[in-house]
């Protein structure tokens, strides 16, 4: 099911634009300078994504405790994340006055969740997750140039790392899809400021097993491990990522 699905996106994209290009090989020199170059880069925050997923298996691996205070502060709640700027580059090549595509590339989640399990004096987990995605879409824009729209097949990639004195890692790869819409907060001839929102997804990407320890009562004979496991799990992709898009543009408007 999933394989039909992303064939049927390429397929479409490539119909699409095989379609404009054809338009384009079959006009004049003038329709040539029709041709416009957006160039973009944008920031935001990010919604959705592993956050929710890595958070419920800390709590069912026992990640979920709190900390003991000490000189610095209070204790602190478990899991808790932390979250990371995100950003995307789009090259934009419009082949008409409204139809074209597009190239997007960025960094769509980046966030960190902390865990702790309080046994004897405890073991701490950081997980790092960043979700990277390069993506090729169709491309359609309003008459009056305030909306663009863009959907096509991605490629996704989802690491996580741990920060612990117990590294390891994990780095899924899929295939999914990408749609992004932006409206034009500003029209000048050569910039570029949008509001911008797009979504991402792939199927669920799974991570773990992951394991800290400590030895309690190294002047034993035999010391004691302390050991817990972050127990593995499958964690969404679907991501929204919101923000602003600044850039340029040239060629005929």
């Amino acid at each position: 099911m999933k394989t039909n699905f992303l064939i049927i996106c390429f397929l479409l994209i490539f119909s699409l634009s095989h379609t404009t290009s054809q338009n384009l090989s079959d006009s004049t020199s003038s329709k040539l300078q029709a041709s416009k170059f957006h160039f973009s880069f944008f920031s935001g925050f990010s919604i959705f994504g592993p956050k929710k997923d890595i958070e419920s298996n800390m709590l069912a691996s026992g990640y979920g405790d709190q900390s003991s205070a000490n000189l610095f502060g209070n204790g602190e709640d478990h899991p808790n994340t932390d979250r990371f700027p995100i950003f995307d580059f789009e090259a934009s090549l419009f082949l008409n006055r409204n139809r074209g595509i597009s190239l997007n590339t960025g960094l769509a989640n980046n966030i960190e969740v902390q865990g702790y399990d309080d046994k004897g004096i405890g073991n701490y987990l950081f997980l790092k997750s960043e979700i990277w995605s390069i993506s090729l879409n169709y491309l359609f824009q309003s008459k009056n140039n305030k909306h663009n729209f863009s959907f096509g097949p991605s490629y996704i990639i989802h690491s996580v790392e741990s920060k612990s004195s117990n590294p390891f890692s994990d780095k899924n790869k899929k295939l999914g899809i990408y749609a992004g819409y932006s409206y034009s907060l500003v029209q000048k001839k050569h910039f570029i400021l949008n509001f911008k929102t797009n979504f991402r997804w792939a199927t669920h990407s799974e991570i773990g097993p992951y394991i800290t320890e400590y030895q309690m009562g190294l002047i034993n004979p035999v010391p004691e491990t302390i050991t817990s496991i972050f127990k593995e799990t499958k964690v969404s992709l679907a991501i929204i990522n919101i923000g602003i898009a600044i850039g340029f543009k040239i060629g005929k408007q």
